[in-house]
């Protein structure tokens, strides 16, 4: 296998191993069902950490993930990056006008899509993720609940544009790629 190969292999590997970490946590005893969507969810975005690179960038690991006002999903993206053992793992911190420029990926909620937030990010370099429907007429990632599953959509015009590489495998596998 030649290194990049290797490479990609290892990323899917962790991909898996972080779903499982995911699903281990949804598993304990009193915990209640209603927050495995949840769990799931912060599993993506916390995956999406994986596959994207920055051209022209000094970005090194750890990443910072902010999540603005939901706290829900903060808690469980903590809990899966608890969970792992990597060292250069990603950190979760809330996100404020004053920690800004630390984040390399955000995770919006509703208010947070309509203020300022998402052009702000894109102009420091950060993907941008939201459940909100439309969010990629104004960010990078929209997750998108199809029935049980969970999928997500791109605009890859805005990552480019913000100095963002998505890999080639987050792009296949997304339903839409703009």
């Amino acid at each position: 296998m030649t290194p990049r190969h290797l490479q990609s292999s290892c990323r899917f590997l962790v991909c898996i191993a972080l779903m499982a970490s995911a699903l281990l946590v949804c598993a304990r005893p009193g915990f209640a069902a209603d927050k495995r969507p949840l769990v799931l969810k912060a599993a993506i975005v916390y995956n999406f950490t994986g596959f994207a690179n920055w051209v022209d960038s000094d970005r090194k690991a750890p990443l910072n993930i902010c999540v603005s006002e939901d706290a829900d999903i903060a808690a469980a993206l903590q809990a899966i990056s608890a969970a792992q053992s990597n060292s250069s793992k990603p950190v979760v911190m809330l996100l404020t006008r004053e920690r800004l420029n630390e984040c390399d990926f955000a995770y919006l909620s509703k208010s947070a899509t309509q203020s300022e937030f998402p052009a702000q990010l894109l102009e420091i370099g950060a993907v941008t993720i939201s459940s909100e429907r439309g969010f990629t007429d104004i960010g990078i990632i929209e997750l998108i609940q199809v029935g049980r599953q969970h999928r997500f959509e791109i605009n890859n015009t805005l990552a480019t544009n913000a100095g963002i590489e998505l890999s080639s495998r987050l792009l296949r596998i997304a339903i839409r790629v703009h």
